[in-house]
């Protein structure tokens, strides 16, 4: 069963690459080198970075209840990281 990638959170392209390192999968933006979390199963590796990119996309999940934006500390759920080149 195929599923769609959501675009980079970061930078909003679409020239996507799913990696396979053996043992995981994660997935990486081809235009800004960010990289999703290394996970066990493709399914999940691409769940996780569709989630990350809806959530990312939504302004009204980035902020809390009383309209203040949350701290990075606060934020729950997988982080991203840079590849380095």
């Amino acid at each position: 069963m195929a599923t769609a990638l959501e675009p980079c959170p970061f930078c909003h392209s679409t020239h996507l690459h799913l990696a396979h390192s053996g043992l995981d999968y994660c997935v990486v933006c081809q235009s800004c080198k960010s990289k999703g979390p290394h996970q066990e199963s493709l399914e999940r590796a691409i769940g996780l970075w569709n989630e990350t990119s809806v959530r990312l996309g939504d302004p009204s999940l980035s902020e809390t209840a009383a309209g203040e934006p949350l701290a990075d500390s606060a934020r729950t759920g997988p982080r991203y990281s840079m590849a380095r080149g």
